[in-house]
């Protein structure tokens, strides 16, 4: 229901657009009009998506640089771990980011052996109206669950819990 209701703001939006581009290529002589016509449509169109085009470009720059696992040296040594995840929500972007880092400390020290950044977003307006149905947009680092396995977490957690 939700995804037809969004076809039918985006028939209303395209009819605005093409009202807008005719009203904007009246405004101009003959040979003009038809490439302002076009100009203001293809921009009066794509206007509700600019967030979404602009966040996506920001959200892909800040997973290429920020998605990543970090694994401390003696993280094999570590007997005991303990979870410190956190969930943050990022400002200065498009539309909204949450910022995942799941850190694991170890027991004994209190020191950080292993974390991995991750990020989420449930994209631009157009998206979180319902196009995209509650869905979202998650990006994390490759081989992010290689540490998980080679230190074998669980056992780690299960001892930290004692």
């Amino acid at each position: 229901m939700a995804g037809l209701i969004v076809l039918g703001i985006a028939t209303v939006w395209l009819l605005i657009a093409a009202k807008a581009s005719h009203l904007v290529a009246s405004w101009f002589p003959r040979p003009i009009s038809g490439v302002a016509s076009v100009i203001t449509f293809v921009i009066a169109a794509s206007v509700p998506f600019a967030d979404e085009i602009i966040g996506r470009w920001q959200f892909q720059r800040l997973c290429s640089s920020e998605a990543v696992v970090w694994v401390h040296p003696n993280a094999a040594n570590v007997i005991a771990a303990r979870d410190t995840s956190t969930l943050k929500d990022l400002t200065g972007f498009a539309f909204p980011v949450r910022e995942q880092i799941s850190e694991y400390v170890d027991s004994v020290t209190g020191e950080p052996f292993l974390r991995v950044k991750a990020f989420h977003t449930p994209g631009g307006f157009i998206m979180r109206a319902g196009l995209n149905m509650g869905g979202s947009t998650s990006c994390w680092p490759e081989h992010w669950t290689e540490p998980y396995k080679t230190l074998k977490l669980d056992e780690l957690l299960q001892r930290g819990k004692r």
